[in-house]
C-alpha cells in the first residue's frame, strides 16, 4: 500500500519565505502529520512569527505539536486568543521604524 504525503502547507510557507518582502505571521492549526514544520522553519529563519494552536484545543494535534516540537513556535495559543495576538503583533510591526532602509531589522516580540 502506498501512502501519499500531502506537503501543501510546507510548499506554501516555503514560497512565502523565499519571497519575503513583507512581515510574515504563520499560523498552524489542527491537522494531521508534520506538514508545515519545514515551511515554518524557513519562515522563522527569515524573521517571521510562528503561532501554533495549543494541542489540547486541536481536533488533530499532530501538526501544531510538530511545530511546537521543532522549537520555532513563538506563540502557542487557543484559536480564540489568536486574533487578539495577531492584532498586537501587527500593531507592533507597524509602529517599528527601521533605522535604515538598506538593511532589515526585526523587533523583539516579547517585552
Amino acid at each position: 500500500m502506498t501512502i501519499k504525503v500531502n506537503n501543501a502547507i510546507d510548499i506554501f510557507f516555503d514560497s512565502l519565505a523565499k519571497e519575503k518582502d513583507f512581515n510574515i505571521i504563520a499560523i498552524i492549526l489542527s491537522g494531521l502529520g508534520n506538514d508545515g514544520t519545514r515551511g515554518i522553519t524557513a519562515i522563522s529563519k527569515k524573521g517571521g512569527i510562528i503561532i501554533a494552536q495549543e494541542p489540547e484545543s486541536a481536533k488533530n494535534e499532530s501538526m501544531p505539536q510538530g511545530v511546537i516540537s521543532s522549537g520555532y513556535a513563538d506563540f502557542i495559543l487557543k484559536p480564540k486568543a489568536m486574533p487578539e495576538e495577531n492584532i498586537r503583533i501587527v500593531q507592533k510591526l507597524n509602529s517599528y521604524t527601521a533605522p535604515s532602509a538598506s538593511h532589515t531589522m526585526y523587533y523583539p516580540l516579547h517585552d
